[in-house]
């Protein structure tokens, strides 16, 4: 009898051992590749479905309650809603690039039936080129901009605001300038900062009061990384 009381002590010990062990799904369920970095893509490419496979480490049956992802472009699942001890299964996480142009990472978040916290962070790093179709509404392109036009008008002896209308196409955010050492005395420029796939305004003031005017002038652009032939706008009085 008391060879038997004490297996039994010693059995319950073992469980009692095992429960503060694996008290958290996050110990048995074992991931070998918990980060996967996807390939380039752009907007225009089908969805993408990446697979993180992992195993049931312990000895008894865990649960899939649900898999969340923190983003919408990205759709997260497990092949299977219970996993047995030594059993493999594969969270699948599909992708969509369309309108996720830039770098990002995105995680997927695992839970069992066993607490409220994850059992498993998964993430996604994912790196989208723009293809915005920029073609009709700007057709000059200069660098990381397009532009809705390069050449701009003034009634001679008369001051006045033209704007210039341009898109950031460069997957990063633009602030740009001209060189103001050969901006022409009679005009002032401006160009708002702005973001990827963003538009923006350029202003240019004429003022025939402030300087020296001639009849045809140009204002290079400064910061697109191109030579100044080729990111120039031409102001023309009449």
């Amino acid at each position: 009898m008391t060879m038997l009381v004490s297996v039994s002590s010693m059995q319950a010990q073992e469980r009692s051992f095992l429960d503060r062990m694996f008290a958290s799904d996050s110990v048995v369920l074992d991931f070998p590749t918990k980060h996967i970095v996807a390939d380039l893509m752009d907007e225009n490419d089908a969805s993408e479905t990446y697979r993180f496979e992992f195993t049931n480490r312990s000895f008894w049956k865990v649960k899939i309650a649900r898999v969340v992802s923190t983003c919408s472009c990205l759709y997260a699942y497990c092949d299977k809603e219970v996993v047995k001890p030594g059993e493999t299964a594969v969270i699948s996480a599909r992708f969509n690039p369309k309108g996720q142009a830039g770098k990002s990472e995105r995680n997927i978040y695992v839970y069992t039936g066993k607490g409220d916290e994850p059992a498993a962070v998964l993430k996604l790093s994912t790196d989208v080129q723009n293809v915005m179709d920029v073609s009709g509404r700007y057709p000059i392109s200069m660098g990381g901009i397009n532009l809705s036009r390069d050449i701009i008008r003034f009634r001679k002896g008369e001051a006045a605001v033209e704007t210039i209308r341009f898109v950031n196409v460069s997957g990063r955010s633009l602030k740009f300038d001209c060189d103001r050492a050969l901006l022409p005395g009679c005009l002032r420029f401006y160009a708002e900062p702005v973001r990827p796939l963003k538009e923006g305004v350029i202003k240019i003031a004429y003022d025939p009061s402030k300087g020296v005017e001639n009849d045809s002038m140009i204002v290079l652009l400064q910061g697109l990384g191109l030579a100044p032939s080729k990111s120039s706008i031409k102001v023309i009085l009449e």
